[in-house]
């Protein structure tokens, strides 16, 4: 849930920040977004191995892009 929680605000900074988040977004940014997006809507779809490595893998790269 936190995963979706930081996907949803990054998408809230999207839509009331343009200027910010065209000038600081990162690849990391809109791949959480999306991560985000597919937990929200695709409950059926989403794999727990993706989550996993997103968790235990990808989560350093978000880190450091903030």
């Amino acid at each position: 849930m936190h995963l979706q929680d930081i996907g949803e605000n990054l998408a809230r900074i999207r839509g009331q920040f343009p200027e910010f988040w065209e000038q600081y977004s990162t690849d990391a940014w809109i791949n959480d977004v999306g991560l985000r997006n597919i937990i929200s809507h695709g409950y059926a779809d989403t794999q727990l191995s993706v989550i996993w490595e997103v968790i235990t893998q990808d989560i350093t790269l978000f880190e450091q892009s903030i």
